[in-house]
């Protein structure tokens, strides 16, 4: 990062979604805390991106665009970590609309929290697909747990500002001075909206010593625009569930091994994984009953999953 001048930019990583992208700008046009610039990483052959930043009308004119050789919002988030320049900086996506006093209440938050590397807060979930919005109460929000199980809730949280492990891209905020040259693990795979990126980048300032706040009043609301089939989260994709469980295991693995009795933590963290899991990332039991209950695909999910672990613990090991 150059040098550091005071103010607050937001990061809006951006790809072929020129009206949802045009709703976000807008509602960062109306902040009541107005951001010192605006920057937005774009994908060189995106044509609808870059016809709509062509325009004169647009909100920002004078935002700040860095142009993407390769795909990923890795890459393109750790080309714009090393653009920002001001005191602080957040991201959001640009499916997003931030409520019009959310840039004021996370600098609030920075303030009330001098220890703070990074603060973020809700986002309130919209489900295209289901056409509903998602609600809920939980005032467990953003913890890993010793054994490596983690708590996400960040659409759904309730209660005062506290610090938490896990913050949500939507919606998180860092001060550049702090945060320093952490960057995105280039090793995550997949080529759209990598899954487990806020994970990684978290668990690595956790590691660090740095602490993070969640304020659920920190508010934006996050209609989920539209992904590719490959990236489609509902469904079962081969790859897309492959890329997600290597990226899930690697960041977690390695952390649990930078903690006291690391060995011990990632023995118990492979063991559930391999053992139990989960219905979207089946172990053994609940690939028995997957394949009990009639799903005709049980197999193929349980073997990808072994496969995505093994060579999730061939990648930790070669570093």
């Amino acid at each position: 990062m150059s040098t550091i001048r005071p103010g607050l930019t937001v990061i809006v990583p951006t790809y072929r979604r020129p009206f949802e992208f045009d709703r976000c700008l807008r509602a960062l046009e109306g902040q009541s805390l107005a951001p010192t610039g605006v920057l937005i990483t774009c994908r060189e052959n995106d044509a609808e991106t870059l016809e709509y930043l062509a325009g004169r009308d647009r909100p920002f004119p004078d935002a700040r665009v860095v142009i993407c050789e390769e795909p990923g919002v890795i890459f393109a988030l750790n080309l714009a970590f090393n653009a920002v320049e001001t005191e602080y900086f957040a991201i959001t996506d640009d499916d997003s609309v931030p409520y019009p006093d959310w840039l004021e209440k996370i600098a609030a938050r920075f303030r009330e929290f001098p220890d703070a590397t990074g603060v973020g807060g809700r986002d309130h979930v919209f489900e295209t697909d289901l056409n509903m919005w998602l609600e809920g109460a939980a005032s467990e929000v953003g913890k890993v747990a010793w054994n490596g199980s983690s708590v996400g809730n960040h659409h759904i949280g309730v209660g005062p500002a506290r610090y938490v492990d896990l913050l949500k891209g939507v919606n998180m905020a860092f001060r550049t001075a702090e945060f320093g040259d952490a960057r995105l693990d280039a090793r995550l795979r997949g080529k759209g909206a990598q899954y487990g990126w806020e994970l990684q980048l978290c668990l690595l300032l956790k590691q660090r010593g740095k602490k993070l706040v969640y304020d659920p009043a920190i508010l934006v609301d996050h209609v989920i625009g539209a992904r590719p089939m490959s990236e489609h989260r509902s469904l079962f994709n081969v790859s897309q569930v492959y890329d997600e469980s290597f990226n899930r295991f690697l960041v977690m693995y390695e952390f649990l091994g930078t903690r006291p009795f690391g060995w011990f933590r990632q023995l118990v963290y492979t063991a559930f994984n391999a053992l139990r899991g989960t219905r979207r990332y089946p172990g053994f039991a609940v690939f028995v009953y997957l394949l009990a209950s009639g799903r005709r695909d049980a197999f193929l999910q349980w073997k990808t999953i072994l496969s995505s672990i093994s060579a999730a613990m061939r990648t930790a090991r070669q570093r």
